[in-house]
């Protein structure tokens, strides 16, 4: 798998050839086409929707740590967001990934993901080896917002290629 974002065109940064051998992609929103940090907070919601938008429509698998861009740039994350986000990915049948790297993951969101039937992908984004598996936190995020312990059926899996 590969993690991508959209470049300044908005198109995947990948190239078409490179795309046969990928079998998973992800897509994140790093940073917005507007400076993020003096954009007011209706119009960052609309530039991240929009790049959002963007991945789904370019065929990625799983949206890599959904609004992590906000806390990044120390923004409060719009809950009023969740459900649309939650629509869109429902209707392009890609996954949201839990991830707690340098993120903090709110259950409301994945509830409403769950709800609408989007399956979940947990993800360490492991940048040293004692991250790597360590996946307790996600799992017990997505019992909670499942409201189940069983949550084998929510979880994504690759299809096989």
């Amino acid at each position: 798998g590969m993690e991508v974002d959209l470049d300044r065109d908005g198109q995947l940064t990948l190239l078409d050839e490179d795309r046969d051998f990928v079998d998973l992609l992800v897509g994140a929103v790093h940073w917005l086409v507007e400076d993020a940090r003096h954009l007011a907070d209706a119009e960052l919601a609309r530039a991240f929707m929009r790049s959002t938008e963007g991945l789904l429509e370019a065929g990625v698998d799983v949206l890599a740590h959904p609004f992590r861009l906000f806390r990044r740039i120390g923004r409060d994350v719009p809950a009023e967001l969740y459900s649309p986000l939650a629509d869109a990915l429902a209707a392009c049948g890609v996954a949201a990934e839990i991830n707690f790297h340098c993120n903090t993951p709110d259950e409301a969101f994945f509830a409403e993901c769950i709800e609408r039937g989007v399956k979940i992908a947990l993800a360490t984004d492991a940048h040293e080896l004692h991250e790597a598996g360590a996946l307790g936190p996600h799992l017990a995020l997505l019992r909670s917002a499942a409201g189940c312990e069983d949550v084998s059926d929510l979880l994504y899996y690759p299809p096989a290629r």
